[in-house]
């Protein structure tokens, strides 16, 4: 499968898994794609259609601007050990996309027969941590400390507690 087809796909795959563990919250709303994956129009006409990030919800409460990630090159060792690796890139990237939008950044990644996993700014509600770091020197983790979960432990919680951890 060519990169652009995977992507694509990764794409939609985690709307559908958002749009599942959503219902809890807007049964209904609609996750898809963002059309050219956030890559049209300026920061400020992104950021008030709400695409910004590679997903686009009809929810009215979402507060995340996701980026999907389903890449082969990266080591998970250099990621634990906050050293540096391309997914340090991708935080920096939905950090940015999530300030255009006024939203938290989501960033969903793995690698081919690897679960997703899903870094988050940190919260101390949130108790499913795989992965945080006290302090990050060796690489720019940009402005929000970042914490990993994996995504079978998010989606196996009740949306409405991280909703809570969110606005608290």
């Amino acid at each position: 499968m060519n990169g652009r087809r995977k992507g694509n796909a990764a794409e939609r795959e985690v709307a559908r898994l958002c749009a599942g563990w959503w219902a809890q919250v807007e049964p209904g709303c609609k996750f898809v794609r963002t059309p050219l994956s956030g890559g049209w129009g300026g920061p400020e006409l992104r950021g008030k259609f709400f695409a910004a990030g590679d997903l686009m919800t009809t929810s009215k409460r979402w507060p995340f601007t996701v980026e999907v990630k389903r890449r082969e090159r990266w080591k998970l060792q250099n990621l634990i050990a906050g050293k540096p690796c391309p997914v340090w890139g991708w935080w920096l990237q939905v950090q940015d996309a999530a300030a255009e939008e006024g939203r938290q950044p989501m960033l969903w990644f793995r690698k081919s027969r690897e679960q997703w996993r899903v870094m988050l700014p940190v919260s101390d509600d949130l108790t499913i941590v795989e992965m945080s770091w006290s302090a990050l020197r060796a690489v720019n983790h940009g402005v929000q400390m970042p914490m990993v979960v994996l995504a079978s432990d998010l989606l196996a919680m009740n949306p409405k507690e991280v909703l809570r951890a969110r606005d608290a």
